[in-house]
């Protein structure tokens, strides 16, 4: 473009008048409702040849912008698309995920309805969070005790839902907007695990909790059963 105004590029003007034909530019929309009145064709039909032509950029277009639209409800909902029959989440759950790491794999038209269109992007993700087991409450305090949390790392993809407006008056090749983004499907598998026993946040509750009579923490050398360290245990 030229002073904010388009254009042809000398090349395409040099190349075309060998064809003996005079140039006449159109905005897109304008196109197809003349191939639609030439041709005889409704103009849903040239709606779907403007979509056909113009899919792959579109979408290629606005994958990182769709998965950004929904990172945060995969942060604080993950635990709705990982495999939880199959991990080892504590009984407190995840509050919220890290997203570590994602990839766009696919995406693809699935349906037109009237001047709707939905799309289906594909994108594998790693996310990383840490739950806690319910250890009970202080006698005194009756503050919650919670176990040191254990990190997990998940792995898997997911399936994205956009829909994008699209009819005669839409400019195809600049229109990169879409108008819903929603996750429909994923399944995350847990890869790895791991106990965090030295976490400060818990430096003052054993693994197992404290003592409720002498406030001792409590772990695998010194619980001496029913709740009590080995030396209060005896006297109950």
């Amino acid at each position: 473009s030229e002073n904010e105004k388009r254009i042809f590029h000398h090349k395409l003007v040099a190349e075309f008048k060998k064809t003996g034909r005079t140039i006449i530019a159109c905005e897109s929309q304008d196109f197809y409702t003349a191939v639609s009145d030439d041709y005889g064709i409704e103009k849903t039909d040239a709606v779907e040849l403007a979509l056909n032509m113009t899919d792959s950029d579109y979408c290629d277009n606005i994958k990182d912008e769709v998965f950004e639209s929904i990172s945060d409800h995969l942060s604080y909902n993950g635990t709705d698309y990982i495999d939880t029959e199959n991990a080892h989440i504590g009984t407190e759950g995840i509050d919220e995920f890290e997203v570590v790491s994602w990839d766009f794999i696919s995406s693809e038209r699935i349906r037109r309805d009237d001047d709707t269109v939905k799309y289906h992007f594909k994108y594998n993700v790693e996310l990383r969070g840490t739950s806690y087991d319910y250890w009970g409450r202080d006698d005194d305090t009756k503050e919650v005790i919670l176990s040191y949390g254990t990190n997990h790392l998940f792995s898997g993809s997911i399936t994205v839902e956009i829909e994008r407006e699209a009819n005669i008056f839409i400019d195809f090749e600049d229109s990169n907007s879409f108008d819903v983004a929603k996750i429909v499907a994923g399944k995350l598998q847990e890869m790895s695990y791991e106990e965090n026993f030295s976490d400060p946040e818990f430096e003052r509750y054993g693994r197992y909790g404290n003592c409720p009579d002498c406030g001792t923490p409590l772990d695998d050398d010194n619980v001496g059963g029913n709740g009590f360290c080995i030396n209060c245990a005896p006297t109950h």
